[in-house]
């Protein structure tokens, strides 16, 4: 296995069991590194020392067990955390405010939000096809897919090559697709929108993105790239689990789902199909 699939296989692995306790001698087992050669390698990977990230993750998800109505206590226990106060301290360092305050921000937000619903004409994007897939022990759960794009190893193509793309800037676009030579696996894509039919650029992946109906949210531009990855991750899960589930459509598993970016605007594009109930008469 080689550097960036084994960080990948990492990085699955503390998403997989981020509620046990995980320390950098067992993902140094789990990756075949020695305990530097990973502190290294997973510091130029993701930006970040294993011990950050691994904090970070443990804040994030305690965060979704708060909104969804476990105590502070409690989602301060089951990620490790010693004592409530140290954990207060954490979760305000990190959001800026208290987990109280922060269940009903998020709860505020799903009450008022209005998305749109688009039909969007198909169109095709140039870029990098991740080789990401899969694995029996851990699964792709797409609820958990918004702007995977952090931590992702672009060097793989050079920036030449990647702006060659596109002659417009006509924006970047994060997509987890379903190719035609295996539907049944998701398989990660960032890449150009392209306008014409002109070739692909060597070394870079075409897909097409077939018409499709959405449900399209705005995520906040502000502050540094992890808060840009939180603000999209954080609403990408919430379309699953709060939008969704009380509106009139449900998820359609068989199209593209979309994050694009441009200048200072982020938005994401989630698909969807009327619920099968509504299409009872």
């Amino acid at each position: 296995m080689n550097n960036y699939n084994t960080m990948v296989q990492v990085v699955k692995y503390i998403d997989q069991h981020i509620a046990e306790p995980i320390t950098v001698t067992t993902l140094a087992d789990i990756s075949g590194y020695s305990y530097f050669h990973l502190c290294h390698s997973f510091q130029e990977f993701m930006g970040k020392p294993i011990a950050s990230y691994l904090r970070l993750r443990k804040l994030e998800a305690a965060a979704d067990m708060i909104v969804s109505g476990a105590t502070s206590t409690k989602a301060a226990e089951i990620f490790g955390f010693e004592t409530s106060a140290g954990f207060a301290k954490a979760f305000r360092k990190q959001f800026g405010m208290s987990p109280k305050e922060y269940k009903k921000h998020v709860n505020h937000y799903w009450s008022t939000v209005t998305p749109r619903i688009e039909s969007k004409e198909g169109f095709r994007s140039d870029g990098i096809l991740f080789p990401l897939s899969a694995t029996p022990d851990l699964p792709i759960d797409i609820r958990l897919g918004g702007a995977y794009w952090k931590g992702l190893n672009f060097s793989i193509i050079p920036p030449e090559v990647y702006n060659s793309a596109s002659i417009e800037n006509h924006g970047d676009i994060s997509a987890w697709t379903k190719l035609a030579t295996d539907k049944d696996q998701y398989r990660y894509f960032f890449g150009r929108v392209v306008t014409s039919d002109g070739p692909i650029p060597e070394g870079l992946t075409s897909i097409e993105i077939p018409p499709t109906l959405y449900v399209v949210f705005d995520a906040a531009v502000q502050g540094n790239v992890w808060d840009l990855r939180w603000n999209v991750f954080t609403i990408w899960r919430g379309i699953f689990d709060h939008w969704l589930p009380s509106s009139d459509y449900e998820f359609d598993e068989d199209k593209t789902c979309l994050e694009f970016y441009r200048d200072e605007v982020a938005e994401i594009w989630i698909p969807i199909r009327p619920r099968q109930s509504e299409l009872v008469e």
